[in-house]
């Protein structure tokens, strides 16, 4: 592949990557939304922003067992009609269980195109950019998940207008993908490594994962309800839930570049600790709307890279050949987490009213500051000095020779696409 085609390549997926995350962006505060204006109430709103965690679960484990029996370009198309399906039916039945079963759909289907464009955004890039298009690639998420927030301000009077638009930037999602020449990659398994191994390795960042799934799942599942019943309004709901993912866009790279100079877990008793107060100060203060947005999104800011500081620490602690199989399982651990948080903090909000959203999430990072000085106090942090930067997918991706795999049919599981 020449220079010029393979950056195009990339410039396609990412395109297409902004797209999904738009979307999901959109949705997944959509939905909190009009749960909040439906008087679901606290514990079915939570019930169904579980939904959506659960499907990625389901989504990790199902998609590449679909992959191996059908192939990449098929399951994406009918992941994307899935998705795009979805959430025209999310306008059709405003009913808290049928959106549950919705949102574990939209979960799964949005789980599966992830891992579809990441498996060629890696089969685009050689190891001498593949760290510098990542990088790309999560501002490019972050950014448009910010942005979909904005869309929540579109007239609609009818109810169904802004579900229709999710559907369809699903659906062009799948046009660029599906007409695009790039070589199809292929999968190599790694060796299993139990749950039990991953925590013994890091107690510290297995709970610091569990925690962000908590904290993540809250924060975008039930954000925009905390804002409806502090009687925020939807244009400055928008701008305080994009905020957060607009933030982590700046402060990434950075954290990334101290954790590597540093002892990690200090950096996650720092954010910890600073997430904790932002937390704390938006729950207490009453009246201002300008310092709950702007702890809330400093709150968000600092919360969601203490995942990726985590999974570098437990790297650190792994053999090579245990990193891939041990993010997988760290993947069950968050999405765990996330599924427990929208149940326990709508719960929490519905008992103890709206402020118990923001106390839940200082307690929680409260108790990550703890358990990293705790650990800290035990000895100094063991870092391997060969370490594989690029072992934290659940997926080891290498590109094979096969070209232009729209035109190839898939074959049986065992057999190799010629």
């Amino acid at each position: 592949m020449s220079s010029r085609t393979q950056t195009f390549s990339i410039a396609i997926l990412l395109f297409c990557i902004a797209l999904l995350a738009l979307a999901t962006g959109l949705q997944g505060s959509l939905v909190g939304l009009l749960a909040s204006q439906a008087d679901f109430g606290g514990i079915a709103i939570g019930y169904i922003a579980t939904g959506y965690p659960i499907g990625i679960l389901l989504g990790a484990w199902l998609v590449p067992r679909m992959i191996e029996e059908v192939g990449y370009i098929r399951v994406f198309a009918g992941l994307a009609s899935l998705a795009s399906s979805s959430a025209l039916l999310l306008a059709v039945f405003v009913e808290p269980t049928w959106w549950f079963v919705l949102r574990v759909l939209t979960g799964i289907s949005t789980t599966g195109l992830y891992i579809i464009c990441e498996a060629w955004l890696n089969a685009s890039t050689s190891n001498s950019t593949r760290g510098r298009v990542m990088a790309v690639y999560l501002v490019v998420t972050y950014s448009m998940m910010g942005a979909g927030q904005f869309l929540l301000n579109v007239d609609d009077g009818s109810g169904y207008i802004r579900f229709l638009l999710a559907s369809v930037i699903l659906s062009l999602a799948l046009v660029p993908i599906t007409l695009l020449r790039i070589d199809v990659p292929a999968v190599i398994k790694t060796p299993p490594v139990s749950l039990g191994v991953v925590f013994r390795a890091s107690p510290l960042a297995t709970y610091a994962i569990f925690v962000n799934g908590l904290a993540q799942s809250a924060l975008f599942g039930l954000g925009s309800a905390y804002g409806v019943i502090k009687g925020i309004p939807v244009w400055w709901i928008s701008v305080m839930i994009a905020l957060p993912t607009l933030g982590v866009t700046i402060v990434q790279y950075p954290l990334g570049m101290l954790a590597d100079k540093v002892d990690r877990r200090l950096v996650l008793l720092t954010i910890s600790l600073v997430a904790a107060l932002a937390a704390f100060l938006a729950a207490t203060q009453q009246g201002s709307l300008v310092i709950t947005i702007m702890m809330f999104a400093v709150f968000g800011t600092l919360a969601i890279p203490t995942r990726s500081v985590a999974l570098a620490h437990i790297n650190d602690q792994m053999e090579s050949r245990q990193m891939l199989s041990a993010s997988s399982r760290l993947f069950v651990i968050y999405g765990f987490g996330s599924s427990l948080g929208p149940l326990l903090v709508g719960a929490l909000m519905q008992s103890n009213g709206p402020d118990a959203f923001m106390y839940f999430q200082a307690a929680i990072f409260l108790s990550v500051l703890l358990v990293s000085a705790l650990r800290m106090a035990v000895g100094p942090a063991r870092r391997r000095s060969s370490q594989v930067k690029d072992a934290l997918a659940s997926w080891h991706i290498v590109p094979t020779q096969q070209n232009n795999p729209a035109h190839k049919t898939a074959e049986p599981k065992g057999k190799s696409q010629k």
